[in-house]
């Protein structure tokens, strides 16, 4: 698996974390890199940027676009039909990644 992709996946995974802030899963997320993701420029610039990044905002930006979800909701929870629709894109995106990771043993 491409490291980029290795990264996106995880901030995927950790974006579905209630009850986060954004500085605790930006925190999670540079504690989880393994030394290739580290070393791997998007994860260079993750900790680098740390304390200048938001969750929503920046990284929530690069998940819709690097997984082509639709726009994000603004308010997290809320069930407008643009909520609704990119919850359903997001559950079709994460049982993807379910069953890759089933199939390759990850």
């Amino acid at each position: 698996m491409p490291i980029d992709q290795a990264i996106a996946e995880k901030m995927l995974w950790i974006d579905q974390q209630a009850n986060t802030s954004s500085r605790e899963k930006l925190a999670i997320l540079c504690a989880s890199f393994s030394d290739d993701e580290r070393q791997h420029p998007l994860g260079q610039w993750i900790i680098a940027q740390q304390d200048r990044l938001d969750w929503e905002d920046n990284i929530g930006q690069f998940l819709t676009a690097f997984w082509g979800l639709p726009r994000r909701p603004w308010v997290p929870g809320e069930q407008t039909e643009e909520a609704v629709i990119y919850q359903a894109a997001l559950e079709k995106v994460l049982a993807r990644l379910d069953r890759s990771e089933a199939t390759h043993g990850v």
